[in-house]
């Protein structure tokens, strides 16, 4: 096992790309599922009697959806502050590498 922690930055870019592109999908299904009328139209005459469950179902459902969309916004944001925070690490401890390098006249 390695003691190196690597991480590829434009991975983990694309990562965070990625879950985001999840994200826009589930706020889709959000949208679609909170627009749903199940009172209105055939199904609310012919099936009257399964709207009220289904209404409510749909309300969790709805809810639940919700929370995963807000996970993944979460997601998104912290998996971009870790790259900028490795990357700003990265760029601070080569700059003092370079300048004790410097200051030790160049040698290793």
């Amino acid at each position: 096992m390695s003691d190196r922690i690597a991480l590829d930055f434009d991975t983990a870019r694309q990562h965070a790309a990625r879950v985001g592109r999840v994200r826009t999908d589930v706020v889709r299904a959000q949208e679609a599922a909170g627009s749903l009328d199940l009172a209105g139209g055939a199904f609310g005459l012919m099936c009257s009697f399964l709207v009220p469950p289904a209404v409510a179902v749909s309300a969790v459902a709805v809810g639940t959806i919700s929370s995963v969309s807000s996970l993944l916004g979460r997601a998104e944001r912290e998996l971009r502050a870790v790259v900028a925070d490795f990357e700003t690490m990265e760029e601070d401890f080569a700059g003092r590498y370079r300048q004790l390098q410097a200051e030790l006249g160049g040698r290793r």
